[in-house]
């Protein structure tokens, strides 16, 4: 283990990244490594206590909470969540056919959201205006919303709230009072950056100010690497480190990391997703690959783990885009899985291509798909420009935003052969029927059109920008 500083300082060679704290946690101990600067422009170096923003890796810990109240016979995994929710009932045409074990694997059909929320009346608002993306345990469709009722049923259940329960079943047990919450709050808190259209980096605002009400679903928490990797191997595990006191029977931390659901096309980072847990890409079958599973926050963080080992790695950096420093750190820590070879395939006639083109919609943002030359071109969902689409196969296409990668896969074609539907950023977007984009051509830069915690968008805040300069590496 004394080789993950070296491997850190390598892999920052390759990355944009402005700074990063990795841990790595096994029965044998933890070691934590720390490169480059918590705020590039006063040169303050990351240090193993830095803290960063946890965004979503934060649904691991909600979903083992509501694990911990099946294990306590309070609810079980099969209810509907109105059985326990009586209001949700009436929250939309499906709501009351959705159960707790869709929600925690984002089965549930509830399109995603990010508007802040202030309270029940909000969040039922918000979940019965938004058209279901598909019926409950049809596909997988990510959904911030989901994980916001997981934590409503928390407090329901309990009568506490969400950052209570956390404090006593998980933070309390494992020594951790220094989590903090919530992110605006927080001092000693990593600046984020990001890398902008000149090649610039900029400090700004890229993790939304949503409030408490997403606190469930990832937008308040933050801590170190260390912090990270010890919460998550409770996760992973069911017990404590290094105490090894059990804090969920470990059946049912077993059944949080079973696949439950397929990840739509050819899963490029996740290929399915357990309660809570996502699959990482790779072939479990093959007697070679390690069997890994993980969750990442925003496109900055990044928790791996392999279940028959108990090792977790956390990855934390401020940069946007520093999830894939984290996945080549990983990589080399674990030896695999690879995600797929991005290797293009024909694109095939004009006319196949022409299928594709129009206005791919879910509350969360739109993804318009455009013709060009020889190709298709898609909408990056982060800024609003555009890049080429790659082929893969079949119905299936990639695109490479920088700070994200992303698998595109065309579903669902009507009678007229196109596409009803996309899957594209882990989500489920339906094609707006009620204009046609068919005849638009040319590059057309589309505005975002709302904020999630898992997908780093800049607020609207004005871009600080700083002298590029190589970060010192520790």
């Amino acid at each position: 283990m004394g080789g993950v500083q070296d491997l850190l300082d390598d892999v920052m060679t390759r990355h944009r990244v402005v700074g990063a704290s990795a841990c790595v946690l096994t029965d044998q101990g933890a070691v934590t490594a720390t490169s480059g600067f918590a705020r590039l422009d006063d040169q303050e170096q990351v240090s193993e206590r830095t803290c960063f923003a946890w965004g979503s890796t934060a649904k691991l810990l909600t979903a083992f909470m509501v694990a911990q109240l099946v294990a306590e016979g309070l609810i079980a995994l099969d209810d509907r969540l109105s059985d326990q929710v009586p209001w949700f009932a009436k929250a939309g045409p499906t709501a009351g056919d959705m159960t707790i074990r869709q929600l925690l694997s984002h089965t549930s059909g509830l399109a995603d959201d990010f508007r802040p929320l202030a309270g029940q009346e909000e969040l039922a608002t918000m979940v019965a205006q938004a058209e279901p993306v598909a019926a409950p345990g049809e596909r997988f469709s990510y959904s911030n919303v989901g994980y916001v009722l997981l934590g409503h049923l928390i407090e329901v259940t309990t009568g506490m709230t969400w950052e209570s329960n956390l404090a006593r079943r998980l933070l309390v047990p494992s020594g951790l009072s220094v989590v903090r919450t919530p992110v605006a709050q927080a001092s000693g808190l990593a600046a984020e950056h990001r890398l902008d259209q000149h090649g610039g980096t900029v400090i700004c605002d890229s993790w939304p100010r949503v409030g408490s009400g997403f606190a469930a679903a990832g937008s308040t928490l933050c801590g170190s690497a260390a912090d990270l990797a010890r919460l998550a191997r409770v996760c992973l595990t069911g017990t404590d480190w290094p105490q090894a006191r059990r804090l969920l029977p470990a059946e049912l931390a077993m059944e949080l990391q079973t696949e439950y659901a397929t990840v739509p096309g050819l899963g490029l980072f996740e290929s399915g997703w357990g309660l809570g847990w996502a699959i990482e890409a790779g072939d479990p079958r093959s007697a070679s690959a390690h069997r890994l599973v993980g969750h990442r926050g925003g496109t900055s963080a990044l928790v791996h783990a392999d279940p028959a080992t108990a090792m977790v790695v956390a990855v934390l950096t401020n940069t946007a885009g520093g999830e894939l420093l984290g996945r080549e750190l990983a990589g080399g820590l674990f030896g695999g899985p690879k995600p797929p070879a991005l290797n293009g395939a024909p694109l095939g006639s004009e006319s196949r291509l022409d299928r594709y083109v129009g206005d791919y919609r879910c509350p969360a943002f739109d993804l318009p798909v455009r013709r060009i030359d020889g190709g298709l071109e898609i909408a990056n969902p982060l800024t609003g420009r555009s890049v080429a689409l790659s082929h893969l196969a079949d119905d299936v296409f990639w695109a490479d935003f920088g700070e994200l990668r992303t698998t595109v896969a065309f579903l669902d074609k009507g009678g007229d052969g196109r596409p009803t539907r996309v899957h594209a950023a882990l989500r489920l977007l339906a094609r707006d029927t009620s204009r046609t984009s068919r005849e638009a051509g040319g590059r057309k830069d589309v505005p975002v059109v709302a904020s999630r915690s898992d997908l780093h968008i800049v607020s609207g805040e004005p871009l600080r920008h700083v002298t590029p300069s190589a970060p010192k590496v520790r």
